[in-house]
């Protein structure tokens, strides 16, 4: 295929090695007009893969089929989708919370659906598009989740990890409410800094040209859920033109606490990717040994 730059991408893990053939079936019973063509797999090997154009425009959504595990280390990880890094899949188990059965899924699984979009004559110019696109992943993964052995979502650009059937509830509540589907993107890591600092980002915002998310707050007396709640709102708001959150600001957040904001290019954790920093204005001291970028003083 032409040199064209892989823009989305959403992994399907499954039980067994699925047949390209039964693949292309239940994607064209799905109205998905396809068809099979010589081509390259992500780690550089050539194979058949699934076709289909979008819009008519030069994109394309390629489907490879692929008859082995998620490698731990990978070789060019671009190729397995946009922000994407060796350790994505392990990161999403580790911050998989409420999904007891998560860790076990990932061991059992013995194949890999990738759906992968490719952007041909025109790039996305727009946040809508970008979207837009990924709704088109969604779409076919929808239709391929009636296969029994298809058993795990996981976006490796956004380090989300799901069962397969909480996708279509997931999808249809943020239609519902009118946002891009953030859970289904870019997930909420929660890390603990001491034994009350936390830390609380978003990682995958960049796969719909959105900044990551990083709050540090204590967490004597705060609900984290509402905090959760805040990072999608706040990312909403950067998903708007012209609202983006101002260098050096003081804004306010759950239960009126009050947050420096500060733009930056090394996120504290991996992958390193630029981010919006909130530091809560606490009077309780932030833990000893962090970078001193993140010691300001308080409002």
């Amino acid at each position: 295929m032409t040199e064209a730059a892989c823009t989305q991408a959403i992994a399907l893990l499954t039980r067994r090695t699925l047949e390209l053939a039964e693949v292309t079936q239940q994607l064209t019973s799905s109205g998905f007009v396809c068809h099979q063509a010589a081509g390259t797999a992500p780690d550089g090997s050539p194979q058949l893969q699934i076709r289909g154009t979008f819009q008519g425009n030069g994109d394309e959504i390629v489907v490879d089929v692929l008859a082995d595990r998620w490698p731990e280390t990978l070789l060019t990880p671009a190729a397995w989708g946009p922000c994407t890094t060796s350790d994505s899949l392990r990161r999403a188990v580790q911050h998989c919370p409420g999904w007891e059965e998560a860790a076990q899924k990932v061991e059992q699984h013995q194949g890999i659906v990738l759906l992968r979009f490719f952007e041909g004559a025109t790039l996305p110019q727009t946040r809508d598009e970008r979207v837009l696109r990924f709704l088109a992943l969604l779409k076919l993964t929808l239709a391929l989740s009636a296969l029994p052995e298809v058993s795990v979502y996981f976006c490796p650009g956004g380090e989300v990890l799901l069962p397969l059937e909480f996708v279509g509830d997931v999808l249809h509540t943020s239609q519902m409410v009118g946002m891009p589907p953030f859970d289904l993107l870019a997930n909420l890591r929660l890390s603990w800094l001491d034994e009350r600092w936390i830390i609380f980002e978003t990682i995958g915002n960049q796969q719909i040209d959105l900044p990551d998310l990083e709050v540090y707050a204590d967490s004597q007396g705060k609900d984290l859920n509402e905090i959760a709640s805040w990072l999608r709102r706040w990312s909403w708001q950067h998903f708007q033109p012209g609202t983006a959150l101002p260098n050096g600001t003081v804004v306010e957040g759950p239960g009126g606490m009050k947050f420096q904001v500060v733009l930056a290019d090394d996120s504290l954790l991996p992958p390193r990717r630029s981010v919006v920093r909130l530091i809560c204005q606490d009077a309780t001291a932030m833990p000893e040994g962090l970078p001193a970028r993140l010691r300001i003083d308080h409002a």
